[in-house]
């Protein structure tokens, strides 16, 4: 949740302001600077903020040679944390009526992303005691956006900047400064915050003098944006597996049989012939001796 831990204030002179370390500065903590500057009736200045080393400038506005504004952001390092105190300087040294402020924000959202919303800048020159501009309509991301709202006049004994609002946003507005020149021909610059409770559009905004012959208005409209918590669906996915028939292998427990012979001899049976042998007859005898069968 967006909130505005502490705040300072300082005045400066011709070349710039010197603000104190807000109190409770931790690293990582959102610093926001807010510088304005203007010009009385004897002079024509050029002077512009100049994006201090390590900033962010997020929206610069300098109107008619009268007014200058500028909007700075930081997240929190070591060595902002050991400092006292923050220089904010100016190109030119004309604008003598000057002032700023810087604010220690929580619950933004963090470093390395930025957390800018939307920004406006309007300049007008008109008499009337309202200050007004118009954005396109933009809706935070979360509730608890923290809303800048940089105000400045230019005219005749501009008397006190009141009554800002944002239309139907419901932000209720805490005024750091409302300044004017010691002359009576002579910017009023002002500053204010608020927190948006609720999220809900933003479009229109508007200031309102109390007194004077107003003749230049300009202004800056800042939106710091709160994390916003994400539905997240995990989907999961089931996978629908086959089952395949698997091939046994068992261990088996071989077993070698050993076989024995057995001969057996076949008695051979045929028919065979027994022949007389011949007898030799002695010589000289010539008579033959016929062979019984």
């Amino acid at each position: 949740m967006a909130s505005v831990a502490s705040t300072t204030i300082a005045s400066g002179g011709g070349t710039g302001v010197t603000i104190t370390k807000p109190t409770g500065l931790a690293v990582g903590d959102l610093l926001v600077a807010v510088l304005s500057s203007g010009s009385d009736d004897s002079t024509t200045g050029s002077d512009v903020w100049d994006t201090k080393s390590g900033w962010t400038d997020v929206a610069t506005n300098r109107y008619f040679s009268r007014l200058a504004l500028s909007i700075q952001y930081k997240f929190a390092e070591a060595g902002d944390v050991a400092a006292s105190d923050f220089t904010f300087t100016k190109t030119g040294s004309t604008f003598f009526i000057t002032r700023g402020s810087l604010l220690r924000c929580l619950g933004t959202v963090p470093s390395p992303l930025s957390p800018v919303g939307v920004t406006d800048t309007t300049n007008v020159s008109s008499s009337s005691l309202t200050l007004s501009g118009s954005l396109t309509p933009y809706t935070p991301n979360a509730d608890n956006s923290i809303v800048i709202f940089q105000s400045a006049f230019y005219g005749n004994s501009v008397n006190g900047i009141g009554s800002y609002n944002t239309v139907a946003s419901g932000i209720t507005f805490t005024e750091l400064y409302d300044l004017r020149g010691s002359s009576s021909l002579s910017p009023r610059s002002s500053f204010a915050y608020g927190v948006q409770a609720t999220a809900a559009e933003l479009s229109e905004y508007s200031a309102v003098a109390s007194l004077g012959a107003i003749t230049l208005h300009a202004a800056q409209f800042l939106v710091l944006v709160s994390p916003s918590d994400a539905a997240v669906a995990n989907t999961l996915v089931t996978t629908n597996s086959s089952d395949f028939t698997q091939p046994t292998f068992a261990e088996a427990t071989t077993q070698n049989n050993l076989t024995t012979t057995t001969t057996e001899t076949f008695t051979q049976t045929g028919i065979g012939t027994s022949p007389t042998q011949w007898t030799n007859e002695a010589k000289p005898s010539t008579t033959w001796v016929n062979e019984t069968k």
